[in-house]
């Protein structure tokens, strides 16, 4: 995390997932590679803006993904525990890696400001505003000196 631009840029990512065999290793991987590059777009840059129920930043020019350069190595490790009801003891993968992501970096965020954030995106305008809201709150609570 940045304190001079409220940024926050995940710098490495451990994806360890159970899909029971893993039947095709490259194409696993990238569907895992994939799913956490999209759960780091939900998590710090995915922001949609609604009006009268239409998308207001619906375009490739004003709604931010995260590119390449965006995203950190991300590392995939496999624990295969098989299924006996799945192909050759498959089971499935599809958006299996969207589920922990988001919260994970939500999460290290909070842990890292102790400050409680509850939605994503968590964009840096939100992140300066809590901070500040909370250097505030610290001011005003602290009691005038004496003049004595």
């Amino acid at each position: 995390m940045d304190l001079t631009t409220y940024s926050v840029k995940v710098q490495d990512f451990v994806a360890l997932q159970e899909i029971g065999k893993v039947l095709h290793p490259v194409l696993a991987k990238g569907q895992i590679i994939g799913g956490v590059a999209q759960a780091i777009g939900l998590a710090l840059y995915e922001k949609v803006l609604w009006q009268d129920g239409r998308m207001l930043n619906g375009q490739m020019t004003n709604y931010i993904m995260p590119a390449s350069c965006d995203l950190p190595p991300i590392r995939v490790i496999f624990e295969e525990i098989g299924n006996p009801h799945g192909a050759y003891g498959a089971k499935g993968i599809g958006e299996l890696p969207m589920d922990g992501p988001a919260p994970a970096i939500v999460n290290a965020v909070v842990d890292a400001l102790g400050i409680a954030f509850d939605s994503v995106p968590l964009l840096p305008e939100e992140i300066l505003e809590a901070v500040t809201s909370r250097s505030i709150a610290r001011t005003d609570n602290v009691p005038a000196e004496s003049p004595c």
